[in-house]
């Protein structure tokens, strides 16, 4: 499982100078204590439908995209024991219906368009907020508020706001549909990481006055807008192994995100103890000899505590895994038996990044 990068600067032989990108593929939180997790959205099925009291309707998709933010709690198996939100926003990136209407005075086009509605969720209580054996959220625990983008009618050359969001938001309870569960479980000697689906189910209905009633000639118009459906969100929880809590304690650090460096170094704590180097250690022992073309890697005379790979890039969008004799046939790069000075060829490219990642 691959995960973002963090950029530091490499030593290079020969005066060259390029980046090289660490990954570090397993970072674990301290404890099994609740723990942010990012939730991205990754998979939307949501549908926007308008019924008009004239007795046309029509349906559209409303894309969904963003990160939400919850804490959560597992205990040793997996399993959730809490869920609580802490931040994050969905975004409806919008839809638009255009009907003809040629029996209202004045106009017969209208166009009823969504922008860029921003829905942020929320949890309050001192429950667990979650059914630990379903996976399912407690309705009472947890809520959105609509607190951003509008609702707009336009017919002619006129525009009116239905609704503005951020005027006055708009406060709805979850389903009971909502949901919670385990994707995959990795264990490895940093510690384990729990991937989380987080699914979430949306059934909304609206109510709008287009065109007010003016018997007999006029008999208004009004329209019902639901947004149903379900989305998933994607996340990773992490808690550390004993060795990994204990190193960190021992040098005075913290780990806060998936990401975290030595504040005062720069340098990626996960790669550091798996290469059994202290926290305030300058350099992972990568080197790169840009003449030769070749990645020299000092690894520790007990071998790194868990695989380790070499990627390559020749623009930092796609990359490729080195084995250990430089093929792009996929790593790790470095086993765990692996000690001591280890040379790697390096492709040909006009152009070269490289990272090192954890290979768990």
């Amino acid at each position: 499982m691959k995960l973002p990068p963090h950029e530091y600067l490499p030593r290079f032989r020969g005066g060259m100078k390029a980046i090289l990108v660490a990954t570090f593929g397993t970072l674990l939180l301290a404890s099994l204590a609740a723990e942010p997790v990012v939730f991205t959205i990754d998979q939307s099925d949501i549908q926007r439908s308008i019924y008009f009291s004239s007795g046309q309707s029509d349906s559209a998709n409303a894309p969904f995209s963003g990160t939400l933010v919850a804490e959560v709690q597992l205990d040793e198996d997996g399993g959730l024991t809490s869920f609580h939100f802490i931040g994050g926003r969905y975004l409806d990136e919008g839809s638009e219906f255009t009907f003809n209407f040629g029996t209202i005075p004045s106009t017969s086009s209208f166009t009823l368009a969504s922008r860029q509605i921003g829905i942020s969720p929320f949890s309050e209580g001192d429950g667990p907020g979650i059914d630990g054996e379903t996976g399912l959220l407690d309705d009472f625990s947890h809520y959105w508020i609509a607190d951003a983008g509008m609702i707009v009618l336009s017919y002619g050359p006129f525009e009116e706001v239905l609704r503005d969001y951020s005027a006055v938001p708009l406060t709805s309870n979850f389903l009971s549909s909502t949901s919670v569960s385990q994707d995959w479980r990795l264990t490895s000697a940093l510690g384990v990481r729990t991937g989380l689906a987080l699914n979430i189910s949306l059934d909304h209905l609206e109510n709008y006055t287009l065109v007010p009633e003016n018997p007999p000639d006029n008999p208004g118009l009004s329209a019902q807008v639901q947004v149903i459906g379900e989305t998933i969100a994607r996340g990773e929880h992490f808690s550390p192994s004993e060795e990994f809590t204990a190193w960190l304690t021992h040098h005075s650090q913290s780990i806060e995100h998936l990401d975290t460096i030595n504040p005062e170094t720069g340098m990626p704590l996960a790669l550091l103890f798996a290469l059994r180097l202290p926290a305030d250690a300058l350099t992972l022992g990568l080197e790169v000899e840009p003449l030769t073309r070749v990645a020299r890697m000092e690894l520790p005379a007990e071998g790194p505590r868990v695989p380790l790979s070499l990627e390559v890039s020749p623009d930092m969008a796609t990359w490729s895994e080195l084995d250990s004799d430089g093929r792009l046939q996929g790593g790790p790069t470095f086993a765990v038996s692996d000690t001591g000075a280890v040379e790697v060829p390096l492709p040909d490219w006009p152009r070269l990044f490289i990272r090192l990642r954890t290979d768990d």
